[in-house]
């Protein structure tokens, strides 16, 4: 099924699909989910269940939020990893670990989830769904169709638009 979520049409489509999803998860840049009636305002009202996750390139807020992430994305993808062994890797993730604490105001341990939007989806799946459990997966690039893929690998019945 392909949802031209500018159509009227469509979109009342995506509505009522939503209306019994568990997870929704979108790539779009910020601000154009709520264009498109889509925001997480919007859904949670349908549904207060839903977990809405959004996937940008260069978060909510910020002076990049309104830029597309993918050409630096897949730029990054064929460049080497980092050793995240170095010291330097090893300080910096100490010192963010203490700062988390005191931010957090515990004296128990803090932990870092560093990922990408795969990351962000795996967590999301992995810590909110049981097998078979609904999630609804708007194909919007090849990540999307991903994220569908290991849903359905996890248990979970994918519904993709």
């Amino acid at each position: 099924m392909v949802l031209d979520l500018k159509q009227d049409r469509d979109r009342s489509v995506l509505l009522d699909l939503v209306d019994q999803a568990d997870v929704l998860v979108h790539n779009f840049r910020p601000g154009v989910p709520e264009r498109l009636g889509i925001g997480h305002g919007a859904l949670a009202a349908r549904n207060s269940r839903l977990i809405y996750c959004a996937v940008t390139g260069y978060g909510e807020e910020g002076p990049l939020r309104a830029n597309a992430g993918y050409d630096q994305v897949l730029q990054a993808m064929h460049r080497p990893a980092l050793d995240i062994y170095s010291s330097e890797m090893v300080e910096l993730t100490e010192s963010l670990l203490r700062d988390l604490s005191n931010l957090f105001a515990t004296a128990g341990k803090s932990y870092i989830y560093i990922s990408n939007g795969h990351g962000a989806w795996e967590a999301t799946l992995s810590n909110v769904l049981s097998r078979g459990d609904k999630v609804l997966v708007l194909e919007s690039g090849r990540f999307a169709i991903g994220w569908g893929m290991a849903a359905a690998a996890m248990g979970a019945e994918v519904e993709d638009e």
